[in-house]
């Protein structure tokens, strides 16, 4: 059952036996009591026998260990999702002994203990002042007194990573206390001496201090039969403190009830419904949760998934970054990637060993990219939705292939996606020893349409890993390959042109409309080639705005915008086919633009989020009479001007589809 898992926080589950007793109230609706009984052991109760699983069950962790060490990936292994490590009960004190010779013959496995008992731990475990960095160590926390008894022991315990699984989070639970870093001295030590401590938190001046740290939150819903319903408002007070203090947070689960995405006035209760929140904060107004099934109920939170997990070992940046400060730093508590005023938290493999010949030469020979030997590492957010910079190493030679994509999709520090492998492809055959991959936006999703739902899309931190990328190319005299696609904003083009470095950036093909060419669908044997990069041009003038004006016979004029650019014809096809949707169509209906006029009936134009659909920005009226261009004009202005034959036949296609009188001749 270790090899396949449905915990989505881990990799492997390994059990050394099964049993426990019960200790808190989330033990109440125990899953795996309810797994051993369906199994027929009752093991879960005080003073019971406990099950002790076999010899072959053992040397599954062995398994994983040689697994993980040839593909150069280490693997979470939790521990024991079908009892505690840390009971105290005489029937396993020999197992836990072989526990710990197993945790120490396999350094490829990062062990997650999770206990209900850390008061257990320091007793038990035979590690004292520094534990293995491949050990982690967590506890379980449903609610605020569990939480202000067992995190104190928590950070008691000189672990790389404490983790808390709220799960299942029966009430709210506020962790400030335990996430801040740094906090001003106050009541009711304010008196407390230089280097005081209390509650994990060293007097340092004025302040205090955070010797040891919480590391990584699961939060998860209840499973199962007599599941209890999670208010949607204790996971969020959870990822939001998370965010706050710059933890990772992992929403694992709603369970078995998911939010109606309505709110509920009174306080009825039917079959399959359920109603939370507190009646005393909000009287007579709670949030109605439906009984929809562990699958159903899904793990998305207001619509985002948030899977933040911290690093698996220390991140190994290329040689040739190291003079740009991207370099791996050990800080005291975790694992992080830092360089200088940007903290973002790093997740990576180990070194892997490169091939060699049987003289024990290294081998020189490309290698593919699936390659386990290909050393890997990346710096994301400490939330998770952003990653900021992508590494591929395979060999030593000085030259780093860096890209510019659009937006990262599921490549991150163990794992390559399509567009990651097809990179290391080229970067291979052009004789480079590592890679760098950048985005205009860090923002992660796998669709370019999904950028639109961010707040910032572009990443707080990005531009400065563009600059530093760039660099890195220049220093090493590697290619610097733009590879964007249609899909980014003119707006966001022009910033990153505008970087320092990009005067060296090259392209392996381009699209019809001058974009620069995505990797992942090009031929082999490409070579980058310089790209005469043209920003997209700016009004001069905000007072500059202009409107697409449809002229009906017999009827009033509709008047779309106002437009601060001429957008792409694309975008006033589509404004158009929206409009004609919504209004009665008339035959001979000519469509101009014109300048805006303030004053006048204006309907505000349709404007796509699609960032295919705002590429090239033109000047309306360049006569500047004020009279604007009818189809037939703008269409021959567009024709004549070289590499807007496209955006040309666009808009005949759009004046033709209105019925706008045209000479059909013009469009061939």
């Amino acid at each position: 059952m270790g090899d396949h898992t449905g915990i989505e926080w881990t990799d492997k589950t390994f059990n050394p036996w099964w049993g426990c007793s019960r200790v808190s109230p989330g033990c109440r609706n125990c899953y795996a009591d309810a797994t051993a009984r369906r199994w027929g052991h009752d093991v879960f109760h005080l003073g019971g026998q406990r099950r002790m699983l076999s010899d072959t069950n053992w040397r599954q962790p062995l398994k994983w260990n040689r697994e993980a060490q040839e593909a150069g990936v280490p693997l979470r292994v939790f521990t024991a999702s079908m009892g505690d490590v840390f009971e105290d009960h005489p029937q396993v004190t020999t197992a836990r002994e072989r526990l710990w010779e197993l945790i120490g013959q396999t350094p490829w496995l990062r062990w997650q203990l999770l206990t209900k008992r850390p008061e257990n731990v320091s007793a038990m475990a035979p590690w004292n002042d520094t534990w293995p960095d491949h050990v982690w160590i967590g506890t379980t926390v449903e609610d605020q007194r569990r939480a202000d008894e067992r995190i104190p022991l928590l950070l008691q315990l000189n672990a790389p990573v404490r983790f808390l699984s709220c799960e299942p989070l029966v009430e709210h639970v506020d962790l400030t206390p335990y996430l801040a870093e740094r906090t001003d001295v106050t009541d009711p030590y304010l008196d407390a001496p230089e280097g005081a401590v209390v509650d994990g938190m060293e007097r340092v001046c004025d302040h205090w201090t955070r010797r040891a740290r919480i590391h990584w939150v699961i939060t998860g819903g209840e499973s199962g039969p007599k599941a209890r319903p999670m208010d949607p408002a204790w996971a969020r007070s959870l990822r939001d403190q998370c965010q706050t203090a710059n933890v990772p947070y992992f929403f694992k689960q709603w369970g078995e009830w998911a939010p109606s995405g309505r709110l509920a006035i009174g306080n009825s209760w039917a079959a399959g419904r359920a109603l939370v929140g507190d009646p005393v904060d909000n009287p007579g107004h709670r949030t109605e949760m439906l009984r929809v099934g562990k699958k159903k109920a899904g793990r998305l939170l207001d619509g985002q998934l948030h899977d933040a997990i911290p690093p698996l070992t220390m991140a190994r940046i290329p040689d040739s970054a190291r003079h740009l400060g991207l370099h791996a730093v050990k800080a005291p508590d975790v694992p992080v990637a830092s360089r200088p005023a940007l903290p973002c938290r790093t997740m990576a493999g180990p070194e892997p060993r490169l091939p060699q010949h049987r003289n024990g030469s290294p081998m020189t020979q490309l290698l593919p990219a699936y390659s386990p030997e290909i050393r890997r590492s990346a710096v994301l957010s400490a939330c998770g939705r952003y990653r900021y910079l992508l590494v591929r190493e395979w060999a030593d030679t000085g030259k780093t292939a860096v890209f510019i994509l659009l937006n990262p999709s599921t490549a991150d520090a163990t794992k390559d996606d399509h567009t990651s492998r097809r990179c290391i492809s080229y970067a291979q055959a052009w004789g480079c020893g590592s890679l760098l991959i950048v985005n205009l936006y860090a923002w992660r999703a796998t669709q370019p349409r999904d950028l639109a739902t961010a707040n910032d899309p572009v990443g707080p931190e990005n531009d400065a890993y563009l600059r530093a990328a760039a660099a890195v190319a220049e220093h090493t005299n590697g290619p610097l390959v733009a590879g964007w696609g249609t899909h980014a904003l003119p707006e966001r083009v022009t910033d990153a042109l505008a970087l320092p470095g990009m005067h060296r950036l090259s392209t392996l093909a381009l699209t019809q409309a001058g974009h620069p060419h995505h990797p992942l669908r090009l031929r082999d044997g490409l070579t980058p080639q310089l790209w005469e990069a043209r920003p997209t041009r700016r009004l001069e003038s905000e007072d500059a705005r202009y409107a697409v004006v449809l002229a009906r016979p017999g009827l009033p004029d509709i008047r779309l915008g106002p437009y601060d650019f001429l957008h792409q014809a694309e975008t006033v096809t589509t404004s158009l086919r929206q409009q004609r949707r919504s209004t009665q169509h008339v035959p001979g209906t000519t469509v101009t633009v014109q300048p805006y006029l303030p004053g006048l009936d204006y309907t505000d134009a349709y404007v796509p989020r699609d960032p295919d659909q705002l590429a090239t920005l033109l000047d309306a009226d360049p006569s500047g009479d004020g009279t604007g261009h009818n189809f037939p004009d703008l269409w021959a202005r567009l024709h004549a001007q070289e590499g807007h034959e496209e955006a040309a036949r666009i808009w005949k296609r759009a004046c033709i589809a209105y019925d706008a009188p045209v000479d059909s001749g013009e469009a061939d």
